[in-house]
C-alpha cells in the first residue's frame, strides 16, 4: 500500500503477528482456518467452544506456554477437558522442564575456552581424555526436589525449556562417581555442614 494512503485506512483492533502465524500454518495444513475439525463458522460447536474463545485460548498459550488446561478452562468458563481436546487439535504437547545448573554470565566463554583447550590437548598428546578422571556428583537435602510432573510448556515443537534451581548450601547426603579410562568409582558421604578440601580428603579416605 502506498504510504500516502495509509492515512486513510482506519485505524481499528490489529490482531496479534502470532495469530496471523497461526491462521497461517492451520490453513496450509488443515484446509481451514477454524481452530478444530469441529469448528463452525457461527454458533458454538459440538466442543462447547465458539471460533473466538478457542482463538482467545491459543493466544494466551501463545503469551505463557507454561500455563495449565486448568487456569484456561477456569478462565474461559469452560472444561479441562475441552481445552485439552483444542490444544491436542492444534498438535500442542506439554513438554517438561529440565532443570540445569545455575550459571553466571561469563561462564559461557569459559567453558567454550575449556572445550578449545581440550581439543588441542588431545590433538598434541594421544589418548590425553583417557587420563583425565570425569566426575560428577548429586546430593539429597531436605528441601526436597523439582516438580517435573506439574511443570510443563505448551508447544508443537519441544522447546527445550529449563529452569535454573537455587544453589543449595547445606547438604545431607551426597553421592560421588567417576570415571577414569573404563574404571568406575564411586561413593557416598554424609556431610552436615559445607564441603572444603578437608572435608572430603577425610570422607573419600574413610
Amino acid at each position: 500500500m502506498p504510504y500516502e494512503l495509509l492515512g486513510s485506512v482506519p485505524v481499528g483492533i490489529r490482531p496479534d503477528v502470532n495469530v496471523i502465524r497461526r491462521l497461517d500454518d492451520r490453513l496450509r495444513n488443515t484446509g481451514s482456518v477454524l481452530p478444530t475439525a469441529n469448528l463452525h463458522d457461527t454458533g458454538r460447536p459440538r466442543s462447547g467452544l465458539t471460533v473466538a474463545q478457542a482463538n482467545a485460548i491459543l493466544q494466551r498459550v501463545e503469551e505463557t506456554p507454561e500455563v495449565s488446561t486448568r487456569a484456561l478452562a477456569r478462565e474461559m468458563t469452560s472444561s479441562k477437558s475441552i481445552v485439552h481436546g483444542l490444544l491436542r487439535s492444534e498438535r500442542l504437547h506439554p513438554f517438561r522442564y529440565t532443570t540445569v545448573q545455575g550459571l553466571k554470565p561469563d561462564d559461557f566463554q569459559k567453558r567454550v575456552a575449556f572445550c578449545e583447550w581440550l581439543l588441542q590437548q588431545q590433538n598434541t598428546a594421544n589418548g590425553f581424555i583417557a587420563h583425565i578422571l570425569w566426575t560428577d556428583e548429586s546430593c539429597f537435602t531436605r528441601d526436597g526436589v523439582f516438580n517435573h510432573h506439574n511443570s510443563h510448556m505448551w508447544s508443537q515443537v519441544n522447546p527445550h525449556a529449563i529452569r535454573p534451581q537455587k544453589h543449595q548450601e547445606r547438604w545431607s547426603l551426597n553421592v560421588w562417581a567417576g570415571i577414569l579410562g573404563i574404571a568406575c568409582l564411586d561413593h557416598i558421604c554424609c556431610l552436615n555442614g559445607s564441603r572444603d578440601s578437608r572435608t572430603w580428603c577425610f570422607s573419600m579416605r574413610s
